[in-house]
């Protein structure tokens, strides 16, 4: 979907947006082919409490022949609630969502929720609006990952049963399919297959965030140059540099959890990002590989890949699922 917008730093939308909308439609209305949308950037967020807000409309492909700034949305499968009523009450209704994509321990993706204003006007708030949360690709990339290395013999015998992957299928349910799948995968892999499916199935870094390292690395060629932009970020936790391999350590999903737990399984659950791996935790029936942790591993090759344009592998040094109380990767660089 091709669609023209523009962006604000702030809290919340509802109090910025009215004004800035109107002054946007007014120069598209030959062009605009949708209701209005804001896009809160979730991984743009600073210490002073303000994320990047994109707001805009779709828009025909012609708009981009007349001067005005377009791109494209991507496409995927959304989880959505519809909000009727004020617009300040907005969060109680974002919150059901957010309660069953917790529940469910579902996978999003990227760092930022699209709403869409259906009827957005000069003189009046939205009242409907549609709050959209999009669903992490991880089943297609995976199935893509084992047609590419595979073939797709031994893909849809991994694959077996992945109707279980259902988002309401319960977290339960997808958890033992995950765990089954990865023994699956483990049995017909050896450690480079492994890494090179499980790697392209994870979260991508917020492209936001990746500006400055890039341009420090486009200008530089020198690691630590970008290890000294990433230091300005805590994002990037506190990677370190030995020869060709940099080291880093996840920090925990919860901070004050994990700092507080009284038990070990506490301590572990307030550690890790992932709901599959919290999920299995919980669950004494549930016993995932360690291979599934190439998943996470993933973030830190994009991360990599994207600032210097070339090829990294990255290595499991410490990871929940093996027992440890960390995740601990090296990436080595330039494979």
């Amino acid at each position: 979907m091709t669609v023209a917008s523009q962006r604000f730093r702030g809290k919340k939308w509802i109090t910025e947006i009215g004004s800035k909308l109107v002054e946007l439609e007014e120069g598209l209305t030959e062009y605009i082919a949708g209701p209005a949308f804001v896009r809160n950037h979730w991984g743009t967020n600073r210490q002073d409490g303000t994320i990047e807000i994109e707001y805009g409309f779709p828009v025909s492909n012609s708009a981009g022949n007349s001067g005005f700034d377009c791109s494209q949305f991507e496409g995927g499968t959304v989880l959505s609630i519809m909000h009727k009523g004020s617009a300040n009450e907005i969060d109680t209704t974002r919150n059901k969502l957010v309660d069953f994509v917790g529940r469910n321990k579902l996978l999003l993706s990227e760092c930022y929720e699209r709403e869409i204003l259906f009827d957005f006007g000069e003189n009046k708030p939205s009242t409907t609006i549609e709050i959209q949360f999009q669903l992490l690709p991880w089943l297609e990339q995976f199935s893509e990952g084992l047609d590419r290395e595979l073939g797709s013999v031994l893909r849809n015998s991994v694959l077996e049963g992945l109707e279980a992957f259902h988002p309401q299928s319960g977290a339960t349910a997808r958890t033992q399919w995950v765990s089954s799948a990865i023994s699956r995968l483990d049995d017909v892999t050896d450690e480079s297959q492994k890494h090179d499916i499980l790697t392209e199935c994870g979260h991508r870094f917020p492209e936001e965030r990746l500006r400055k390292p890039r341009a420090a690395y486009e200008r530089t060629k020198d690691i630590d140059e970008v290890l000294v932009a990433m230091a300005e970020d805590p994002w990037f936790g506190k990677p370190h540099r030995e020869e060709n391999t940099i080291y880093s350590t996840k920090g925990p999903i919860n901070p004050e959890g994990y700092e507080n737990a009284t038990s070990n399984l506490e301590k572990k659950c307030n550690y890790c990002f992932c709901g599959v791996v919290r999920e299995s935790l919980m669950n004494p029936d549930i016993d995932i590989s360690p291979t599934y942790c190439y998943c996470g591993a993933g973030w830190y090759r994009g991360i990599w890949e994207r600032i210097t344009g070339k090829p990294v592998k990255v290595e499991i040094l410490e990871s929940i699922l093996n027992g440890d109380n960390v995740c601990s990767f090296a990436i080595h660089l330039f494979q």
